[in-house]
């Protein structure tokens, strides 16, 4: 606590009166965090590019952004599996934002033609999702196997995961239709 709010520039005292413990911290910065990641969700589908740019760049440019983010933040990742191994319920949120990643991975293939209903879609998209983000995870804390965080083979093949698991291949290098 006194390097936190060394870090913060305050008192411990200030650090208590605000928050009980370091636990009720990490909560407050994991409520933050969803926030952000949630906003950066939407703001990365609602983009332009995303409109007419082929699936597979599509899904490769969202894979990049997540190793990268998750590098820029990788102690917090680490904190998640630390208080989740301790018993804490650290894990809904990120489903929450499984599920909305998924949605908007369902609405952007539908639009481009994919078969099944959107539920179907984002269920799968959802599924896909937590695999890659388990493997972005895993390289990022734990090192490389076969590709390292850098490698910009990694985010093509994670593209290639969910371009195939989606079943998208066929529409995945074409643009939308007018």
């Amino acid at each position: 606590v006194i390097d936190i709010a060394q870090a913060a520039e305050c008192s411990v005292g200030s650090f208590y009166r605000r928050f009980k413990d370091k636990e009720t911290l990490f909560f407050a910065l994991q409520a933050y965090m969803h926030e952000r990641a949630r906003e950066n969700i939407q703001r990365f589908f609602d983009a332009a590019e995303a409109e007419d740019a082929p699936l597979a760049e599509i899904f490769e440019r969202l894979m990049a952004n997540t190793i990268r983010s998750v590098r820029g933040i990788a102690g917090y990742y680490r904190a998640l599996y630390e208080m989740s191994l301790r018993g804490h319920a650290v894990w809904p949120l990120m489903r929450e934002l499984e599920a909305y990643q998924g949605d908007r991975i369902a609405g952007l293939a539908m639009a481009r033609g994919a078969a099944g209903s959107r539920a179907e879609i984002a269920t799968r998209a959802q599924f896909i999702t937590r695999v890659v983000n388990g493997q972005i995870n895993s390289v990022v804390l734990y090192g490389a196997g076969p590709y390292d965080w850098d490698d910009p083979d990694f985010p093509r093949e994670l593209a290639r995961l969910v371009v195939e698991h989606l079943g998208l291949t066929d529409l995945s290098a074409r643009h939308a239709e007018p």
